[in-house]
């Protein structure tokens, strides 16, 4: 607060003010002496400040995602590989003959959110395409017995 009050002291200037704040907040601001070239070449004391505060804004930035980097390559593990086999869709939908339509529809929208070609790596859509394509008959099939029943 003493740096906004002039009781008798000599009249501080803008730039006083900052070299006082910057003292105050621990940050080393390099002072150069004032020199004889055009003000506009030479960087002021708040260009300098924002440059030290972007520097270490960008310092802890890289530091976080070096972090997150390094936690996400540790967490990436290969995805195992799934059969379109159609006893092993079969055995993953677990279809029994006590379910209604209802749970049927839930469970081809389930099997679908995890399996639909859209939602897999590139390199992972043809046996995802078939195994859509074998679930879908599965279900439909134990739809069909449902009605006819």
């Amino acid at each position: 607060m003493r740096i906004f009050l002039n009781s008798g002291e000599r009249r501080m200037n803008f730039s006083d003010v900052l070299d006082d704040v910057s003292r105050a907040a621990g940050v080393d601001i390099d002072f150069e002496p004032k020199r004889s070239r055009p003000r506009s070449v030479r960087p002021s004391r708040l260009d300098k400040i924002s440059e030290i505060a972007r520097e270490i804004r960008m310092s802890t930035l890289s530091s976080l995602l070096e972090s997150y980097l390094e936690h996400h390559r540790e967490r990436k593990v290969q995805r195992v590989r799934r059969t379109a086999d159609p006893q092993a869709v079969a055995a993953e939908l677990a279809i029994t003959e006590q379910m209604t339509s209802a749970e049927l529809a839930r469970l081809r929208r389930r099997f679908a959110l995890a399996n639909h070609p859209d939602r897999v790596a590139r390199e992972e859509r043809d046996v995802a395409t078939r195994r859509m394509m074998v679930a879908n008959m599965l279900i439909d099939g134990a739809i069909k017995r449902r009605i006819g029943a």
